[in-house]
């Protein structure tokens, strides 16, 4: 099984007080995902890309989670000013690209074939010295 990873700031899955899985604090459910990913999505709420703490918690998740190699979605907001820093840690990759309303920012979005959970941590963490870089 693949597991996507993502925060959970601001949910785009329907929400229901009642039956699903818990979410967040407990206090909202969720219905559609599976336990496996719900779990992941829960853990790295609040990643920090260049946390070791957090890179090692996101490496056993994936690693109890997904076969590899396997395909991961990377996605990211990151000041205009600095995107071809992180377009180079894709160079092989063609990402799908949205500026913010006010042209400052850059939603950046790409799946990359992964052999091992350690070379997802190795991107987060090359990622991490962007500066203004915020992984979703």
């Amino acid at each position: 099984m693949t597991c996507f990873l993502f925060f959970i700031k601001n949910w785009e899955i329907p929400r229901r007080r009642e039956g699903g899985y818990a979410a967040g604090g407990g206090e909202e459910k969720m219905e559609g995902l599976s336990p496996e990913v719900l779990e992941c999505n829960i853990i790295y709420e609040n990643m920090k890309p260049g946390d070791e703490n957090d890179l090692q918690r996101l490496q056993k998740a994936l690693n109890e989670n997904t076969k590899w190699p396997s395909a991961y979605l990377f996605k990211f907001i990151v000041p205009k000013a600095k995107l071809a820093a992180l377009t180079d840690i894709f160079a092989e990759s063609t990402p799908s690209l949205r500026d913010s309303k006010n042209g400052n920012y850059v939603g950046f979005t790409v799946e990359v074939r992964v052999p091992s959970s350690g070379a997802v941590a190795a991107i987060y963490r090359r990622a991490a010295a962007i500066e203004g870089l915020i992984a979703l």
